[in-house]
């Protein structure tokens, strides 16, 4: 998901393109009215959040779910049912079925330089010279979240976003 911070940062980097700076977002955010939530993935119609923690599939039939809060399912004395977490999935319900959404994550590999520019790979001898990963999502993805304000706030938001509608 993307944070509702980096939202509130992006809607901080259109204040500076602007030429209205750090000053003007500033005074217009001062009474923390402004709130942005997390944006889940969408598939342009619908929000898919975070499964709870609560759900979970049936291992033998993956299309019958639990919710361990309020339901156990109905089993007989000598049944054992096998429950596996929905873990980190996003999901949406429509009606009484669940759909998931998956978000396509992508993995970079870089690493620190060495303070001799002339060494182009890592070593493993020197420890400001590592190896690191970062998982990301992937570009071309629908994210969708909320930001509530005045009138005035969202009036100025959608004016700022309309100049750049992808990020």
């Amino acid at each position: 998901y993307i944070e509702g911070a980096k939202i509130l940062g992006m809607i901080a980097e259109a204040y500076k393109t602007e030429g209205k700076g750090n000053e003007e977002f500033a005074k217009d955010t001062k009474d923390q009215s402004l709130i942005c939530s997390n944006a889940y993935i969408s598939d342009g119609e619908r929000r898919f959040e975070p499964a709870d923690a609560s759900l979970f599939v049936v291992k033998d039939d993956p299309r019958q779910g639990r919710c361990k809060a309020v339901d156990m399912g109905e089993l007989k004395d000598d049944e054992i049912e096998k429950l596996s977490p929905l873990g980190d999935k996003f999901i949406c319900y429509n009606g009484q079925q669940a759909e998931e959404k998956k978000i396509d994550m992508e993995i970079r590999y870089h690493h620190s330089r060495p303070a001799d520019k002339s060494i182009g790979h890592v070593v493993s001898s020197d420890s400001d010279n590592q190896m690191y990963q970062i998982e990301s999502i992937s570009a071309g993805q629908t994210f969708a979240g909320y930001i509530l304000g005045s009138s005035d706030q969202i009036r100025e938001i959608c004016r700022l976003f309309k100049k750049r509608n992808h990020y």
